[in-house]
């Protein structure tokens, strides 16, 4: 793997986890994974998708929230917020309570798109709002979430615009084109200020969601997410790939999730920490566990691709629909392990990988 800039992070960055330290190794993982043989065959570098695993904490924490749909009465929990690669790793994690999965859909998406041209994002039900519609469309992303009982959604017309037979029920009116075109440059100003960092997305939908209807920038953002949303579910009526791709994405990352808790072992799986800086890095520190795993079951992937073509044996993008690198039987999870830092010689997947 010629080009790879992925080499052992210095001494001190190990024993120190940081933020910027974890994610920069993150990042590391996902570039190395991306550049592997079969990674164009597991998935598409062009896709990604979000979903939350919530996690039991056995601690008071202000992050801490009752959710009686997963855990008994009483029990509180927390979120780790997986953002996904379709072709395996995760490149993002965040943590927050019983937060709408919504307001944190973008933000991770938009910071990682100078590493991966992600032009697709799915989600659940509960990363869905026509605001996270509107700001994505300013960003050129393709927000595509599957939407539970989606023929109750509202849609919106054109002005002008009118529309007879069965579908005239699920139009509630139109789009307001003179308020968008009256309070363009505050949309516009928004979304700038995403882009220069200057705001993030999640401070950005969280605030929004606290205004009252009636403010000019939420309305404004939430008539451009009415245009997208209708377009979205007009195409998932209609395009019956589409449709299934959306379904193929989350059923994936819903297979990370279950990789993740397979993994996730010590402590009984259950959160521990007090700090939010604590919880991130435990949530990321998981996540740079399971990546390095992705990254070793490709490794193999790729060798045994190699080996096959090498013998003339062709393959078809259809051949690799159910290969998985999420496979765990054979991770031998419990023991006592070894590092040694300052070897030499490096038997481990970064070398392999980069021999590819």
């Amino acid at each position: 793997m010629s080009g790879s800039h992925l080499k052992p992070p210095a001494l001190p960055e190990v024993t120190h986890f940081y933020e910027n330290t974890l994610r920069h190794v993150i990042g590391d993982l996902v570039k190395t994974h991306h550049s592997l043989p079969v990674a164009d065959l597991i998935g598409d570098e062009n896709v990604s998708m979000s979903d939350g695993m919530r996690i039991r904490t056995r601690v008071k924490t202000i992050n801490a929230a009752l959710m009686p749909k997963h855990f008994p009465p009483g029990q509180r929990a927390i979120t780790y917020y997986w953002h996904v690669s379709h072709q395996g790793p995760g490149y993002a994690a965040q943590v927050f309570g019983n937060d709408r999965d919504a307001a944190y859909v973008l933000d991770q998406v938009l910071h990682v798109r100078s590493e991966l041209p992600i032009q697709e994002h799915y989600t659940d039900t509960h990363g869905v709002t026509e605001n996270v519609f509107g700001l994505a469309e300013a960003f050129g992303l393709q927000f595509a979430p599957r939407i539970r009982r989606i023929h109750a959604q509202q849609l919106y017309l054109p002005p002008g615009m009118k529309v007879t037979g069965p579908f005239k029920a699920h139009f509630a009116g139109q789009v307001d084109v003179d308020l968008i075109q009256k309070h363009w440059d505050d949309y516009a100003r928004i979304v700038v200020s995403i882009n220069r960092g200057f705001t993030s997305a999640v401070l950005l939908t969280q605030r929004l969601s606290s205004y009252a209807s009636q403010n000019p920038l939420y309305r404004v953002i939430r008539e451009v997410g009415r245009i997208s949303k209708t377009r979205h579910i007009l195409r998932v009526y209609d395009d019956p790939t589409y449709r299934r791709g959306i379904n193929s994405g989350l059923d994936r990352v819903e297979n990370f999730n279950n990789f993740c808790r397979h993994l996730f072992y010590a402590r009984r799986g259950e959160n521990w920490e007090r700090e939010f800086e604590e919880q991130l890095n435990r949530a990321s520190a998981l996540l740079i566990l399971a990546n390095a795993c992705v990254l070793w079951n490709s490794v193999h992937l790729s060798e045994i691709y190699q080996e096959l073509k090498s013998k003339g044996i062709e393959f078809l993008p259809e051949d690799f629909r159910h290969v998985s690198p999420y496979a765990f039987e054979h991770i031998i999870l419990y023991g006592q392990y070894f590092f040694n830092l300052r070897r030499k010689v490096r038997r481990d997947a970064y070398s392999r990988a980069q021999r590819l």
